[in-house]
Order: C-alpha cells, then structure tokens, then sequence
C-alpha cells in the first residue's frame, strides 16, 4: 500500500485504521507513507501510527505533489502489488486477505476494488469468486468495452511487476494525474476484472480536494500536459480501438479544462494562452455519435468563447 499524505491531519487516523485492521499478518503486506511536506499535524499522526505498526515505513519529502508522492512511494515498495491509496479515504477492514488471494489465483494485472458501487464496511465471510468477483477480460481494450474501468489510481490493486514492466508512472507537476496514467495502463494490462456486488474502497468527498475546488491558471495548463502526451503515445501505437480510445481522453480532457473558465471568472485573459497550448498539444476530435454532443464538441473546439456563454 502507497500511501501520500499531505495536510490530513483531520482524516489520516481513520485512514491508517482500515489499512492496518486487515486479516493477514503485519509481516505479509507494507505500507509506505509519503508524507509530501505535510505544514499541519499530519506528521504527528504519521509517527504515532508508525510507532505502532512495524510494516508502517514513512517518507518525508519537500512538498513535490501528489504524482511524486506515488512515484517515490513506488521506488521503495517490495511488494507483489501496489495499492495506491489516498490518505482521506478509508478501505474495508478484513479484505485484503480475500482480495490478494483473488488476485494470484486469477493471475490479473490489475484488479478494480470498485469504487463505483456501494461501499461495505463489513467484508463478507463467504467470499466467492464466483459470485463476487466480474469476468475476467483478456486485454485492457475489452475491459474498457465492458463498461466497468475507471480512470482512478486509487480503484486498482496493481502487480508491482507489471505496472515496471510497462514503464508506467504519473507525470509530475500536474493534476488529474490518473486520468493521464491510468488510461495508458490499459493498454498494458492483459488480465483485468474487478468486484462486482460491492467496493472495499470509501472515498471521502472533501470539499477542498482537487476534484472539488476551482482551479488556477498553473493547474488548469495540466490538460494541455495530458492531451500532448496521450497524444504522443496514440500516435505511437497501431491499435484502432486504443487511438480512438485516447483521442476521447484527450477530448474530454479539452473539455474538462475549458469549463474550468466557466467556473472560474478570474482564468477568463488565460482563455488564448490555453486554446494555444491545447492546440500546440495535438488535434481534438470530435468524435461524438449523437448529434447534439456533436454539436456541443463542435462549439467547444472551434468557438470557445460562444460555449463558455451558452454550456
């Protein structure tokens, strides 16, 4: 488990709780804490929990963000897989056990903890692979067809061998990292699947998260970062389902960037600045099959400033 971990002083205990309540021996599993140069007490917190759980090891770095976090956690893990998990969040107590026993069984790449479905606190004592776990899909292209993968880092126990092998790590100095990481791990992976009746991972919704607040000029020049590099890496496959698949990304993260200037008034003289950067970035396609998302696509790319009125 790589866990970063940078001003939770308030959410860090329950965290380290869940990780550490599981049904296989401390000795069995580590947890790696990077603490990203954490200004409040979550160093505290760090060391008391450290104190007392000896497959605790801790990081401390200058404040790097949270892809160098994961990135340095990375680099020092042992383990046959990595989970990347948020120090805000929570994962079920007791399911690790079940969890990883799936994993070598099934022999996957990567496994989804599903955090899209309802979330149990109690994992079940009847834990079936045939009734628990989905099918398993050969190829990251077919588990993006069945509807079921998520562009999360958090939602997937990884084999650490795997995610080496297929020099996979997260850009630096951005976010919305995962969006960037994960949908090349795809690409990847050849045996994938994932719980299907519940998820051991409870994701906090903190209203000051990166997810939830409005982003600066710096943060919002991160989706020109992601586009040129997914763009740079479709062009260099020959898969057609794959180039259309981060061409999508790619649209999508167009888009997710320029209504950051809907919502913030204060990006509004960055507007040119961000069109150019997208553009240098690669082409967006307008791939949409319905006519009105087409429209909507259409607005977006060729008339910026009319979309920021009108959507």
């Amino acid at each position: 488990m790589i866990l970063p971990a940078y001003n939770v002083a308030g959410y860090i205990d329950a965290c380290l709780e869940s990780v550490t309540q599981q049904d296989i021996p401390a000795s069995d599993y580590e947890i790696i804490i990077v603490n990203d140069g954490s200004t409040d007490d979550t160093p505290r917190h760090i060391e008391q929990w450290a104190a007392k759980h000896r497959n605790i090891r801790v990081i401390n770095q200058e404040n790097q963000g949270l892809s160098a976090a994961r990135n340095n956690g990375l680099k020092q893990a042992n383990g046959e897989y990595i989970w990347f998990i948020d120090s805000d969040d929570k994962i079920c107590p007791n399911c690790l056990g079940g969890l990883l026993g799936v994993c070598d069984r099934l022999q996957t790449d990567m496994f989804c903890v599903g955090p899209s479905i309802p979330f149990t606190d109690k994992f079940p004592e009847d834990f079936d692979v045939n009734i628990y776990i989905s099918d398993v899909y050969n190829g990251g292209g077919n588990w993006i067809k069945s509807g079921q993968a998520i562009m999360v880092a958090w939602g997937y126990i990884i084999r650490r061998s795997f995610w080496i092998n297929s020099g996979l790590n997260f850009v630096e100095g951005i976010v919305y990292e995962d969006a960037e990481c994960m949908s090349r791990s795809f690409y990847y992976a050849k045996r994938l699947c994932g719980l299907n009746k519940f998820s051991v991972y409870n994701y906090v919704q903190r209203t000051d998260s990166i997810m939830h607040k409005l982003l600066n000029w710096s943060e919002v020049q991160s989706f020109p970062i992601i586009i040129k590099s997914l763009n740079t890496f479709a062009n260099n496959i020959k898969d057609d389902f794959f180039i259309a698949f981060y061409r999508e990304t790619c649209t999508g993260a167009f888009i997710n960037g320029l209504k950051q200037f809907k919502y913030n008034k204060g990006l509004k003289q960055h507007l040119n600045e961000y069109m150019h950067q997208v553009h240098q970035a690669g082409k967006i396609y307008n791939m949409a099959q319905s006519l009105p998302k087409k429209i909507y696509r259409f607005i977006a790319i060729h008339f910026p400033r009319l979309f920021l009125k009108i959507c």
